[in-house]
This record gives structure tokens, sequence and C-alpha cells, in this order.
């Protein structure tokens, strides 16, 4: 470059092409689930388009927040994705302890598939609860606390 300083011709910064070695994609739910599955279709297809190996790294746990954690300490070169769904979304709402910010970490690329989630409640437990916030108003008043799963 100094060379060519002195010579007047433009000098190119060597710029990297991407992907310089292989992508790792996190999964944070186990393999042959809706996510895994999305997330083995989606790298195939990137894969092919990029002409590198994309390596799927399942790490289940904590409704996403074993993988999510796991991704968000990656060094940020960008041959680390990740694939989520809304279990690791809504674990900081759920747990006092996550590695991560929803809002602040994670800068989504794209939706992939859309899952639906419904809200149900045994009536036999929760009587005349016809709406969200009457579910909420119950559950905070029950005792003993009532148990829950997502």
């Amino acid at each position: 470059a100094a060379a060519l300083a002195g010579t007047g011709l433009p000098v190119l910064a060597a710029e990297e092409a991407w992907p310089a070695k292989i992508v790792k994609m996190v999964v944070a739910f186990p393999a042959g689930g809706p996510t895994d599955t999305a997330a083995r279709i989606v790298s195939q297809k990137l894969a092919d388009r990029l002409g590198t190996a994309i390596v799927v790294d399942n790490r289940p746990g904590a409704s996403g927040s074993v993988g999510t954690g796991s991704f968000i300490k990656s060094p940020p070169d960008g041959n680390t994705l990740s694939m989520f769904g809304m279990p690791a979304l809504l674990a900081p709402l759920m747990y006092n302890n996550n590695a991560y910010d929803v809002e602040k970490d994670f800068q989504c690329v794209s939706t992939v598939y859309d899952l639906p989630m419904a809200i149900v409640v045994n009536p036999s437990v929760m009587q005349g609860v016809d709406s969200v916030q009457a579910m909420i108003a119950q559950a905070k008043a029950a005792k003993p606390a009532l148990n829950y799963t997502s």
C-alpha cells in the first residue's frame, strides 16, 4: 500500500468476504421441534446461497434462555445466528436472572414462521374468566398460588 500511495493509484482496503468461516446457528430448543425444524430448513437454504456450511447448534433449556444466553455471549463477528421462538422472547418476563434483554440485545433479521399460541384456563379453577385481565386478577388473588405452564 505504501508503494502504491506514491503512484497516485487508489489503494483499496482489504475487505474480508462474509462469511469467512463456518456459520453457527444457535437454536434455543431441542432437536426435532418446530423451531429446530425451521432452523434446519433455513440453514440449508442459506448455506446453499452463501456457499458455506451452517452448523445448527441446539441449546435447549429454561424456555429458550439457555440457548439464547449462549448466543448473546458469542463474538459479534456475524458468524453466529440464532433461531428462537416466543418462549425465549417471553422468558425475561418470567425469570429474574436472564442473561439478555430482548429489546436491547437482538436485531431481528427475519420472521421465519408464525406459530399460533393460546391462553387457556381450567374453568373449574378459574370460574367466569373471559379475558386476560380477568385471568390476571384471579391469578393474583388466588390462595394458594396457581400453577401454570408455557
